[in-house]
């Protein structure tokens, strides 16, 4: 994970028109945000888009909305795209299953930009299928707490259970995450 410094002067930079930076913001972000997708596709949108898609969309909105966003403590910027993926995501789980529209997949490009770098990252794909493998509490559990950045407080009041609660939940989950989790095989 980049570190905050890192990604704060990124979006300093960025939001007073550097276009290096603004790329490399959303590069260095590129390969975290793919697993976070890939644990958050349901099986009938996995079944027709995939994470690369996602992100494109995702960085599309990003880059629409980036003049308002602010960046206002440590994290913020992660929970931003997460917040614009989870809303993509929403938008087209509804599209795909609205009752009068007919089903098209998402046309699939290839992967340009930052996206290509990662698009075979052997790491990132053992932990896409180990965290497919996960019950959808102890997948969301991580996600919310390493991927959204929020606090265990904050996934307790996410996901209506006790600070105590979650800390155990959490605990169990990286333990399965673990155990799925395969060496490379050579």
């Amino acid at each position: 994970m980049p570190s905050e410094s890192i990604t704060h002067e990124l979006w300093k930079r960025a939001k007073k028109g550097d276009e290096a930076a603004f790329d490399q913001l959303f590069s260095i972000h590129t390969e975290r945000l793919l697993v976070f997708i890939s644990a958050k596709l349901g099986g009938r949108l996995r079944e027709r888009i995939e994470p690369q898609d996602v992100l494109q969309d995702a960085y599309t909105a990003a880059l629409q909305g980036f003049s308002q966003f602010e960046y206002s403590d440590e994290g913020s910027f992660q929970r931003w795209m997460c917040r614009i993926i989870d809303n993509r995501l929403r938008d087209t789980n509804d599209y795909f299953t609205a009752a009068k529209r007919q089903i098209q997949a998402i046309p699939r490009s290839a992967p340009t930009g930052p996206v290509t770098a990662f698009a075979r990252a052997e790491n990132r794909e053992r932990l896409q299928a180990a965290l497919a493998q996960l019950s959808d509490e102890h997948r969301e559990v991580i996600l919310l707490r390493y991927f959204q950045g929020l606090t265990t407080e904050e996934a307790a009041e996410r996901m209506l259970r006790s600070t105590g609660a979650i800390r155990n939940l959490l605990s169990r989950a990286l333990v399965e995450l673990g155990k799925r989790i395969k060496p490379n095989e050579e």
